[in-house]
């Protein structure tokens, strides 16, 4: 049995738990302890003692077991313990609990692979916004590709077209969400890092959706529970690509136009850099893969 300065322990059992995506997965040991001089061990006092002497991991201590053969138990930390005091005080009963929000999935392929990830997700949403719009039935689509139109977008100039007409734009809206772990990066990096893809757009398809037709409107750092903590990136996907119809100017500021409405009318939108928002997976086709999927499944 192993044994310190003061105290002599022997495990009694086990218990192994594997949790679901946004569960915890818990190792669970119930030990025995006693004093090494035959003393009573003493709940109150005794504790303290026997966390400093290592007979009791301290809290947020990494690891539980080692060796082949291991999955996600290898990521568990100790969490905390509670006591029972044995008959005539000769010793403690203590249950002691691990646990991590990492878990273990089968990835596809031939074998299988394995791979280990907390909690991640997509949320979706529908909205709209409101434009100004000169003309209808225009022969120049909104570019992806590009931040102006290359020419007048064509089409039929709306009744009162000097002064534009409201029409809402269909938008997608995307919340992708990890949880990431403080003891490989920090949130203060994290937060760094993460601040190179705001109000950025997508410089390759993303989330099936062509390069140039994503913005990145803001990400988010939230403690989740333990070491974790939640990574919540907004991203804004529109159905004219965020551009909107401005009418070229004259040089006093007002539109130039002709009897029917604006002379010109362009695609315009915020010019913003190129990021490739894939590298938010850090080229982890499983997580993309989960993240996307709604699941674990291959």
């Amino acid at each position: 049995m192993p044994s310190s300065a003061t105290y002599t322990w022997e495990t009694r059992s086990r218990v192994f738990q594997a949790g679901e995506f946004g569960e915890d997965s818990t190792v669970q040991e119930v030990r025995q302890i006693w004093r090494n001089d035959g003393a009573a061990f003493n709940v109150d006092t005794d504790m303290t003692t026997a966390e400093s002497e290592g007979a009791v991991s301290r809290r947020g201590d990494l690891g539980y077991l080692s060796g082949t053969g291991l999955t996600w138990q290898q990521f568990v930390r100790f969490r905390g313990y509670t006591v029972r005091q044995l008959p005539n005080a000769s010793g403690a009963e203590l249950t002691l609990t691990w646990s991590t929000r990492y878990v273990l999935t089968l990835h596809g392929g031939s074998p299988p692979t394995l791979f280990y990830t907390p909690r991640s997700g997509l949320n979706f949403a529908s909205l709209s916004r409101s434009i100004l719009i000169y003309r209808t039935g225009w022969s120049v689509a909104p570019p992806a590709a590009l931040d102006v139109s290359a020419t007048d977008i064509g089409g039929t100039a709306i009744s009162g077209g000097n002064d534009g007409q409201a029409y809402l734009v269909a938008q997608n809206r995307f919340r992708l969400t990890f949880e990431q772990d403080s003891t490989v990066t920090t949130m203060q990096a994290a937060a760094a890092s993460f601040q190179s893809y705001q109000n950025k757009k997508n410089s390759a398809t993303f989330l099936g959706m062509p390069a140039n037709t994503v913005i990145c409107e803001g990400v988010h750092l939230n403690p989740v529970k333990y070491e974790f903590y939640e990574v919540c990136f907004d991203f804004l996907f529109d159905e004219f690509y965020h551009h909107e119809q401005v009418p070229t100017m004259d040089p006093d500021g007002r539109i130039k136009r002709n009897n029917t409405g604006p002379t010109e009318v362009k695609w315009k939108r915020l010019p913003r850099t190129g990021v490739d928002f894939n590298l938010i997976y850090g080229g982890s086709t499983p997580l993309k893969n989960i993240t996307e999927r709604g699941y674990a499944l291959p």
